[in-house]
């Protein structure tokens, strides 16, 4: 039955690989483009317009962080240019089903490791 569990959730998580999502942060209305590599180890976070907020200052490659034991959700972290934290949470199924998904950001406001920002993004998912 484990190795079920296993072989299900791997994949779940592979079908998500090479899903680009285009969002719009509900914060500051900024866009931002997400990729998800071909081995879902990385997830590039890509502004398409910089200003002077944290998460517009650089282009991150996050990296696979954790997923929730039965893969409802995927983490995704790293740091900025300027070593902010950055952690996006995705909701594993709502990429694969969907066409519009909800992805959580959380982040650093400076330097420090300490995550003390959030924000929602709402995406378009393209397969």
């Amino acid at each position: 039955m484990k190795k079920l569990l296993l072989l299900a959730a791997a994949f779940s998580f592979n079908a998500m690989a090479g899903t680009t999502l285009f969002c719009n942060d509900q914060n500051s209305h900024a866009v931002y483009k997400l990729e998800l590599t071909e081995g879902n180890s990385t997830l590039v976070f890509t502004p398409a317009s910089r200003d002077n907020s944290t998460l517009s200052k650089s282009v991150v490659a996050l990296k696979y962080n954790e997923g929730e034991s039965n893969e409802v959700y995927s983490l995704f972290s790293g740091k900025n240019a300027d070593s902010n934290v950055v952690i996006v949470e995705l909701k594993n199924k709502e990429i694969q089903t969907k066409k519009d998904a909800e992805v959580y950001v959380s982040f650093s406001k400076n330097a420090s490791n300490k995550v003390d920002q959030s924000t929602v993004f709402l995406c378009e998912v393209n397969r």
